[in-house]
């Protein structure tokens, strides 16, 4: 007998506000595990906080940030300037289904 997540029922909205709340709690635990994979990324490539702010030319308060997803959708220059610190490049991509658009 299990015990994990995967034994547990799903979660039914009862109405159109519980289930725009239960979209909005599945986006911020998305939007939490990509930003708690950054911060593993920064780690694992051996930079702090602070090297990684310089590398931006922000404050270290502003990667914390990034890394805790307390960023605005606005901000996507500020996230390709994080990960470009890292030394990679951000893509952002639309997947139709079966076609995948490279937007940046």
């Amino acid at each position: 007998m299990g015990t994990g997540a995967e034994d547990d029922p799903p979660v039914k909205a009862d109405s159109e506000h519980d289930r725009r709340e239960v979209e909005a709690g599945a986006g911020r635990l998305v939007a939490e595990n990509r930003a708690h994979r950054l911060a593993e990324m920064r780690r694992s490539l051996g930079l702090t906080q602070a090297e990684v702010a310089d590398r931006m030319h922000v404050r270290q308060e502003r990667v914390s940030a990034i890394e805790r997803a307390n960023i605005d959708a606005s901000e996507l220059r500020t996230l390709a300037a994080y990960v470009k610190a890292l030394g990679g490049q951000l893509e952002i991509i639309a997947d139709f289904g079966g076609e995948r658009l490279v937007i940046g």
